[in-house]
């Protein structure tokens, strides 16, 4: 039975690192059913995200300091060793003895002989944290220990925006990252209860968005159930935006799930006009029409389809197509830490993939039409690199300026940066298709 936020951190930590499952199920269904009080929890998901966010540094700090190998340490072990120096590295307001003394707790029963090597290496931990080295011969191997990155991430963007701005990127990606909602202004109410509850905050330049206070489930927040709001980035909200669809619009979101795209659409249009929403599997569709209903939106129709297959009966109609394409999601690492762990092999497909879909796509719009491309990542292979060769290979489609607010005029595709732009790291591209002569 857990008794407090740093046990339910360190159980947390054993099952994704076990199970690979993503970060937010994992904490989420460790603190359900238990006892715990607000602090507690509070202290439990700091812990468990911060340490997953700063695993690589974290591990680096206990190979410096350790008597043995690391793969001579138990697992479970570890993950006291992690929790406990993550508390001391970058918690300030936990005590460093408090964190060394319940570390040792941690370590009764199966694991009591573990005690005095956890209790050795925190308090050297604490003693010389003022001192640490800096681990690493190049900036982009310092950065990848520091704030804990794949080494072949840091090089490239190293490389592809230079090294002070990957920094400022990457230093972003470690921030707590509160919930960003949607006002369903389809409800008139939404807004004032949005804005006179005190678990949000309004966004500060986007209309309609608020940020959540503190962590709790998105469906235990006021007004969730009577469908006053959706969770959505403000970049997400953003791309939509971009391709500014109106009433009557005939929209085509061909990768749509979890649906926050179509409802943004949706909301955008009044409840008037049409929207097909795709996705791949039947569990996301079921998510779509579900949000939809919780909404009140009735202009959405979803269908489970690859957004790589062709449906004729839809060629040369939309108004708008909306192609948020599968992607590396490099851009919300600071609200999903485990996506820091993708190797480049894992990812160097994907632009094929994304290519496809949005040629795919591209055959539904209609003369004069909207194409929107977006990804959640922040790499220029999965971004400007596949939109340049849509354009190569499609004569007929060109780049549109539009503006966005906090951002301005952007001519015809934009990146938006957490450190810049306070959303998820996020690519923007608007293309219109020719109209007929």
């Amino acid at each position: 039975m857990l008794t407090g936020g740093r046990q339910a951190a360190a159980r947390a930590m054993g099952i994704f690192r076990r199970d690979g499952r993503r970060s937010e199920n994992v904490i989420d269904s460790v603190l359900s059913g238990q006892d715990l009080d607000t602090r507690e929890r509070a202290l439990a998901v700091n812990i468990f995200y911060g340490t997953i966010q700063n695993f690589i540094y974290i591990d680096r700090i206990i190979s410096e300091f350790a008597t043995k190998s690391t793969s001579a340490i138990q697992p479970p072990v570890m993950d006291i060793l992690r929790t406990g120096i993550y508390q001391i590295l970058f918690l300030q307001k936990v005590p460093d003895s408090a964190a060394v003394n319940e570390a040792v707790k941690m370590c009764r029963g199966k694991y009591s002989y573990a005690k005095g090597f956890v209790n050795a290496l925190l308090r050297r931990v604490s003693r010389e944290k003022d001192s640490l080295p800096v681990f690493g011969d190049t900036t982009a191997e310092r950065l990848h220990y520091r704030y804990s990155v794949p080494l072949w991430l840091s090089e490239r963007l190293c490389s592809e925006v230079g090294e002070s701005f990957a920094e400022g990127f990457f230093r972003s990606c470690n921030d707590v990252c509160p919930v960003t909602v949607q006002a369903n202004t389809l409800k008139r109410e939404s807004v004032s209860i949005l804005e006179s509850s005190g678990d949000f905050t309004r966004h500060s330049f986007l209309k309609n968005c608020y940020f959540s206070r503190g962590h709790m489930s998105v469906d235990a927040l006021p007004g969730y159930s009577d469908g006053m709001f959706y969770v959505q980035d403000a970049a997400a909200k953003m791309s939509v935006m971009a391709a500014s669809p109106k009433p009557g619009d005939f929209v085509i979101d061909v990768c749509s799930a979890p649906g926050g795209k179509s409802f943004a659409a949706a909301i955008m249009m009044e409840n008037r006009g049409k929207i097909y929403s795709f996705d791949i599997s039947e569990n996301k569709i079921k998510k779509i029409t579900g949000g939809a209903e919780r909404l009140g939106i009735s202009i959405i129709s979803a269908a489970a389809c690859d957004g790589r297959t062709f449906l004729p009966e839809y060629e040369n109609r939309a108004d708008i197509v909306l192609t948020d394409v599968p992607c590396s999601g490099f851009g919300v690492m600071r609200k999903k830490p485990e996506i820091r762990f993708k190797s480049d092999d894992e990812t160097a497909g994907l632009p094929e993939i994304q290519l496809a879909i949005l040629s795919n796509a591209a055959r539904y719009v209609k003369p004069g039409g909207i194409l929107l491309y977006s990804t959640c990542t922040v790499l220029s292979r999965e971004n400007a690199g596949v939109t340049g060769e849509f354009l190569r290979l499609n004569p007929d489609f060109s780049m549109e300026e539009f503006t966005l607010p906090g951002v301005g005029s952007c001519a015809g595709d934009v990146t938006l940066w957490p450190q810049i732009h306070g959303t998820d790291g996020f690519y923007i591209c608007r293309l219109r298709k020719k109209p007929v002569k």
